[in-house]
């Protein structure tokens, strides 16, 4: 009896909740086609399917993100046009997150990458997080090449310069191959990529060779900072060698004395 009220309880809260946010949506539909008519959008408008399909938008936003994704994607949409509720729509949190983290002048060219790549952006967003939406927003072409080498890397490229971002994607292949041939490597290189991600690009770009096989990287992985600082000042490995080498000259000709002696 008891179990049956509690059942009787919750299935009320859920109606009274669904209907809450039918009613909400319903009610952000209109002021969003009233607000866009007045800017004359009714082409656009008619595009999403008129206020019923603008409806149907924002109350899968609402269910998916709740009141905040729904009042987010409102505040996107007036800033940036209706095609906004469709790229939210893919992924409300994520897509609003990435939002939040792009630049006011790019959010528009993420709405659109967005828009352009429905599937792709869908299934990358479903395994990792938003932010190589947020790179390909602030540097298009590089941010969809570069989220194949994982969320840590991407994450760390959006504090790069643009300089930076174009060295990784030019990486990017060399990388993945390194990714899935040897998966423990490439995680300790990703690892020294986010400690230091202009350095390790540094010592990448003036030894190409470390990434064509498992035994380079790891040796290379293996060395202290300071090592992998001193490989970025050939003209010290130079200076250090020719050093090396005289003290072999006068080790041979201390030999050469005692011997004859």
């Amino acid at each position: 009896m008891k179990l049956t009220i509690i059942v009787a309880i919750l299935a009320l809260c859920l109606q009274t909740l669904e209907a809450q946010v039918s009613s909400a949506t319903r009610a952000s539909s209109k002021a969003l086609v009233e607000y866009f008519s007045k800017k004359g959008a009714a082409r656009e408008i008619a595009k999403l399917g008129g206020e019923s399909g603008i409806e149907k938008s924002l109350e899968a936003i609402a269910e998916a993100g709740g009141k905040k994704c729904l009042d987010g994607a409102i505040i996107y949409t007036k800033a940036h046009g209706l095609q906004a509720v469709k790229a939210i729509e893919i992924s409300p949190d994520k897509v609003i997150r990435a939002l939040d983290k792009t630049p006011p002048e790019c959010r528009r060219n993420l709405i659109h990458i967005v828009n352009s790549n429905r599937r792709l952006v869908s299934e990358n967003l479903k395994t990792g997080s938003e932010e190589f939406l947020v790179l390909e927003a602030k540097y298009p072409g590089f941010g969809m090449r570069i989220s194949n080498l994982g969320d840590d890397v991407c994450k760390a490229s959006n504090t790069l310069s643009g300089e930076d971002v174009f060295r990784i994607a030019q990486k990017s292949d060399a990388l993945l191959r390194v990714k899935k041939a040897s998966p423990k490597q490439y995680q300790k290189l990703v690892q020294s990529f986010k400690k230091a991600p202009s350095k390790t690009l540094d010592i990448l770009e003036k030894h190409p060779k470390v990434l064509l096989s498992g035994t380079a990287l790891a040796a290379f992985l293996s060395l202290s900072d300071e090592t992998k600082a001193e490989l970025l000042h050939p003209l010290k490995i130079g200076a250090y060698c020719v050093f090396a080498i005289y003290c072999a000259y006068l080790a041979f000709k201390l030999f050469r004395r005692k011997s004859g002696k």
